[in-house]
């Protein structure tokens, strides 16, 4: 009976042994990556293909994987970031929106932290349509990152939510003061003064059309100026 038991128990710290020592094959995780990412390079397929999204679910999987099985590793980051990058275009939103968390939440001194917490914000105000979170998120950003590239940015989106990108060009015109022309200095330069003109003088003749205003700056129309959301399946994801 006893051998029997030393026996069982052998077995069992055997099992326990091989468990721990069977980690993640990292070679199998890494081609799996490179593979998905060889055939997002495919530029022969048409971005909205049945193929080209299938590639992106690929390796949407194999990043996810290879995070989940080497949190601390440190090509996770980049490879969530990826992961939500094409989560977003296949507009799965709410699991981009985990994937940008994670990095936020797991990974805070990386240099994608920030940036993803803009863009958590970001796809809750445009995704989701849900200002309010948005909103949050994005308080969030300015008390965490005051001084961030990001930060004016952010600033504007919550000056500005709920509002279309019509509204918000004609707000920038209204509040963008008329700029003079060169031919507007001229003339008041050159024109004299009341009363002081002599009677064989004439004043130039004003121009037939009205001096025309110097155009202001086209408004932002995309919140995002200082970084690309968009998916690059040609670059390998950022580490």
């Amino acid at each position: 009976m006893k051998m029997n038991q030393l026996l069982t128990l052998s077995v069992f710290a055997l099992l326990i042994i091989a468990a721990c020592s069977s980690g993640p094959n990292t070679t199998d995780l890494s081609k799996a990556v490179e593979t998905a990412e060889a055939l997002l390079g495919n530029d022969s397929l048409d971005f909205n293909s049945p193929e080209r999204t299938k590639h992106y679910k690929t390796a949407v999987s194999s990043y996810l994987d290879y995070a989940e099985a080497l949190p601390t590793d440190a090509k996770t980051p980049g490879y969530l970031f990826q992961a939500a990058e094409l989560q977003r275009t296949l507009k799965q939103y709410p699991e981009a929106i985990k994937s940008y968390e994670k990095i936020y939440n797991d990974h805070s001194d990386h240099a994608k932290a920030a940036q993803s917490l803009f863009l958590m914000g970001f796809s809750y105000e445009n995704d989701l349509k849900d200002l309010d979170k948005a909103k949050e998120l994005y308080n969030e950003f300015l008390q965490k990152y005051p001084k961030h590239e990001l930060a004016d940015d952010v600033q504007f989106s919550i000056s500005n939510l709920g509002k279309t990108p019509e509204e918000i060009i004609k707000q920038f015109e209204k509040n963008t003061p008329p700029v003079k022309t060169k031919a507007d200095t001229t003339q008041q330069e050159t024109a004299p003064a009341g009363g002081d003109a002599k009677p064989n003088e004439k004043a130039a003749p004003a121009a037939s059309q009205p001096s025309a205003k110097a155009a202001p700056a086209a408004a932002p129309t995309n919140r995002v100026n200082k970084i690309n959301v968009k998916v690059d399946p040609a670059k390998a994801p950022s580490k």
